[in-house]
């Protein structure tokens, strides 16, 4: 088994286990892991997105490079964290998602047959070079519905075969129209021996489901896909015409004469979404559908009453950045980052770790030093508030930067939606938002959870 090693003593999977689903049990509105490597969308050394643990869509994500936060392995304490950055002009920001519309009628597999070979309701296939489609599976696996395909035959011809997600006419689209396609998969039986090309496209359609071009390898799936479950999104911009009228999406693989085919792909949570003008250019995470199209709305987060933790660690060595992110010391030569939860009507509680004396300390309506590279955990339940983790030379500020914040359009992580001259040049590894007032009791698991977690004891 394996363990965490924790201020002397020993924490087994098993006791973290159990923290996480006592965590479940209360039923957050909100839960960033960076601990957990299947909730990021990676972007190089970036993370693009940071998915909701929670279930209840409430994903983090920023499609602009530059201003995505980027990956530390051992981020805080030797676990995982994203830490945000500074170049002068932009700083790291992640978005609770706009809203977004899957616009698969079915992607939940209803309809589904194995017994009869029948694809799931508005699916098809076409199996060109007798290269044939089967469906051996389906289910739910960690929570992700998916459909089992097997490709298999002796190809007779150079082409491909397809699985298509939707029907000619299920999807209203429109030339120069940018729309996201992703989907998670796997290999689950066979290999890519014989294959030339594994992609996702999207086909341009008239109204009347005549086809008029094909954007190809929306996604690029051959050298990637293996036997672990990945994501995979592609965006693509309809570029038919004034015919464009309908889109659909195709699971394709293309193969050469005579090459003998086997591979079964284990496909889960597919979607195809349209970006409106304006949003961020990249799939947002799956919205599951049931017979029509589901529109999710940009975040429900609640601020009448929530509680909140962030577990941070304050960086240094940034840098010219350092001069966004805290106050100069100059006996230190160091910068010093303030903590602080504002709330204009209610007492709030500040938590962070004293790095001094090494143990947890709250102060009320005041201001927390935290030493240079110490994790901290920061807490607040209020009835009406915004959190902030800050900075003002000292003074709680309204106006001041935060790495939380919850603003009139977005839900914010790093940075505000509204200035950037002083954001969070630090590192996130784990928040957990409430839409309710926590008790004594409950708040006291979360904390246990997290400071056992992240070594803060």
């Amino acid at each position: 088994m394996r363990t965490a090693i924790s201020s002397g003593r020993t924490t087994t999977r098993t006791e973290l286990r159990s923290g996480r689903d006592d965590i479940y049990s209360l039923r957050p509105a909100l839960w960033l892991d960076a601990a957990d490597p299947s909730t990021l969308t990676f972007n190089g050394s970036n993370v693009s997105a940071w998915r909701d643990k929670s279930g209840n869509g409430n994903h983090a994500s920023q499609g602009t490079a530059i201003r995505q936060p980027i990956y530390r392995a051992a981020g805080i304490n030797g676990l995982p964290a994203l830490e945000g950055r500074h170049d002068g002009t932009n700083a790291s920001q992640l978005i609770i998602e706009d809203t977004r519309t899957n616009s698969i009628r079915n992607s939940t597999n209803i309809g589904v047959n194995v017994g009869t070979n029948t694809l799931p309701t508005n699916w098809d296939k076409y199996q060109g070079g007798s290269v044939n489609i089967t469906v051996i599976g389906y289910g739910i696996e960690d929570g992700n519905d998916y459909i089992d395909i097997k490709f298999s035959g002796t190809a007779s011809a150079s082409t491909g075969s397809a699985v298509y997600t939707e029907s000619t006419t299920g999807i209203t689209a429109a030339t120069a129209q940018v729309w996201a396609q992703s989907c998670m998969m796997k290999i689950v039986g066979g290999s890519k021996t014989g294959i030339n090309n594994l992609r996702w496209n999207i086909e341009e359609r008239t109204s009347a489901g005549v086809i008029v071009t094909t954007q190809y390898n929306n996604i690029d799936a051959l050298s990637t896909l293996d036997s672990t479950q990945r994501y995979f999104s592609g965006v693509s911009t309809l570029n038919g015409g004034g015919t464009t009228a309908r889109i659909r999406g195709a699971l394709e693989i293309v193969f050469s004469s005579g090459a003998t085919i086997d591979i079964t792909i284990r496909v889960y949570n597919v979607q195809l979404e349209r970006i409106q003008d304006g949003a961020q250019s990249a799939a947002s995470t799956y919205i599951p559908t049931y017979g029509s199209a589901v529109t999710r709305t940009a975040t429900s987060l609640k601020y009448t009453q929530f509680t909140s933790f962030v577990v941070a660690q304050r960086v240094t060595n940034l840098g010219a950045v350092e001069a966004y992110c805290g106050k100069y010391n100059n006996t230190t030569s160091m910068r010093e980052h303030r903590l602080i939860i504002q709330n204009p009507s209610n007492p709030a509680i500040v938590s962070g770790r004293d790095g001094g004396a090494g143990t947890l300390v709250q102060v009320t309506q005041g201001l927390i030093t935290i030493p240079t590279a110490t994790a901290y955990m920061v807490t607040g339940w209020q009835d009406s508030t915004r959190l902030y983790i800050s900075h003002n030379n000292n003074t709680a500020s309204s106006s001041a930067q935060a790495s939380v914040y919850n603003s009139s359009s977005a839900y914010t992580l790093f940075s505000t939606d509204q200035a950037i001259s002083a954001p969070f040049a630090g590192r996130i590894g784990e928040h957990l938002f409430f839409n309710r007032a926590l008790s004594t009791d409950e708040r006291a698991i979360v904390t246990s959870y997290l400071q056992t977690k992240w070594r803060l004891l």
